[in-house]
């Protein structure tokens, strides 16, 4: 499991990439552009990760460099949207954002290629009667009790189609942020 680790600084970038790739044996420099860093991070199965929200506090208060820090999750597959998310960097609000941030800022800057790349990944992962299930979930106030009694369901499935939404696209609707994101995702 890994994922990718996407910064952008507006300055000198080389001191950023060293402090990384010395923080850990498993972040590997990918990218190392102008003003954008890729490194990757197969540190998934340590029980002490680096807080990677830390880092980027002491980039901005030690280098005095505001930046853009996307994480993805941890995944076996690579994620189709790297080029498309490098070029979008650069618009992004400076501080540390996940998967579900990345889904709504894209959504409210109508960047049509990330949207369609991020739509595509959940109708690869999901069926159509799991991403029914969500919606209704995310309708009914994320109350799955509701959810079971409006669309005729027993309450432990809905539960387990919510669960396997989450697992399987690492947006979890069972909080404000992932709901949110998946809802102007697919239903704006």
């Amino acid at each position: 499991m890994e994922r990718r680790i996407y910064i952008y600084v507006e300055t000198e970038i080389t001191e950023i990439v060293s402090l990384f790739t010395d923080l850990s044996d498993h972040i590997q420099l990918e990218i190392a552009s102008e003003n954008v860093i890729v490194l990757k991070d197969d540190d998934y199965y340590n029980l002490e990760p680096i807080d990677l929200e830390s880092v980027h506090e002491l980039i901005a208060s030690d280098f005095r460099q505001d930046l853009v820090m996307v994480i993805e999750p941890y995944d076996n597959q690579s994620y189709p949207w790297k080029d498309e998310l490098i070029s979008f960097l650069p618009s992004l609000p400076k501080k540390v954002l996940y998967l579900e941030d990345i889904i709504i800022e894209a959504t409210l800057k109508q960047n049509n290629s990330l949207i369609h790349l991020f739509r595509a990944y959940v109708l690869q992962r999901v069926k159509p009667d799991m991403l029914y299930t969500v919606r209704a979930f995310i309708n009914h106030n994320m109350n799955s009790s509701l959810t079971a009694k409006n669309i005729y369901m027993h309450r432990n499935t809905v539960n387990y189609r919510i669960d396997h939404f989450v697992d399987s696209t690492h947006i979890n609707v069972k909080e404000f942020k992932g709901a949110s994101a998946l809802y102007i995702l697919f239903y704006q």
